[in-house]
C-alpha cells in the first residue's frame, strides 16, 4: 500500500516540477471566480428609509417600483396619510419605509433614514482570456455580466453594455501557484 502512495505522489511531483509554467485559462478562471467570492463586484445607490413624501403624479414611476418592492417582500411601506394638494392634480403620498430580512443581501450599507444597495452586480461570464508575458507574471482579461438586483431603478446609469471586461493580474509564487496580485 505504501508503495503505491509514493509511486502516485511521485508522479504528481514529476509533473508539477515538469510543468512549464503556464497559466491555463481553466486556472485563471478558478482564480478569478474565487477573487470574484472574496470580493463581489457591484454598483450602489442610495435608498431613503423612515419617513418620505411622494407626489403621486411626480414620483408615478418610483412609487410603482416602490409598491412592486413591497409586493416582492424586499421592503414594508406603512402609508401615514394621503393628501391632496390644493387647486392641483397631484397629490402627496406620505409613508414609513423599511427594509425586510430579505433585502439584506442587497444592502450594503444601512443607517436609520437611509440604505446603501446593489443595483447591480457583475458575474463571471464563460469568456476568459490568458495574455502571459513571462514565466511568473500574467494577465488574465474577464468578461463580467451585469445582472440587475430588485433595487436596479435606482440606478442613474440606465442603458449601456451588458457587460464590461476587468483585467487581472498575476503572478506565479513557488510555494502558491498561481496567485492574483493586488
Amino acid at each position: 500500500m505504501k508503495k503505491y502512495f509514493f509511486i502516485i505522489l511521485g508522479s504528481l511531483l514529476i509533473l508539477i516540477a515538469c510543468s512549464d509554467g503556464k497559466l491555463s485559462s481553466s486556472q485563471a478562471k478558478i482564480l478569478v471566480e474565487e477573487s470574484l467570492q472574496a470580493k463581489p463586484m457591484y454598483e450602489t445607490a442610495h435608498f431613503t428609509l423612515g419617513e418620505v413624501k411622494y407626489r403621486t403624479q411626480k414620483d408615478g414611476e418610483k412609487i410603482k417600483q416602490l409598491k412592486k418592492l413591497e409586493e416582492d417582500d424586499y421592503i414594508s411601506i406603512e402609508e401615514i396619510k394621503v393628501k391632496k394638494k390644493w387647486l392641483s392634480n397631484d397629490s402627496v403620498w406620505v409613508v414609513n419605509i423599511k427594509c425586510t430580512d430579505k433585502a439584506l443581501p442587497y444592502v450594503t450599507e444601512l443607517k436609520e433614514t437611509r440604505a446603501k444597495v446593489k443595483t447591480l452586480e457583475y458575474v463571471l461570464a464563460d469568456e476568459i482570456n490568458v495574455e502571459q508575458k513571462n514565466e511568473k507574471n500574467a494577465t488574465i482579461t474577464a468578461t463580467l455580466q451585469k445582472k440587475e438586483t430588485p433595487f436596479s431603478f435606482l440606478s442613474k446609469k440606465i442603458g449601456g453594455q451588458d457587460f464590461i471586461q476587468k483585467k487581472f493580474k498575476a503572478r506565479y509564487q513557488e510555494k502558491e501557484g498561481w496567485i492574483l496580485s493586488k
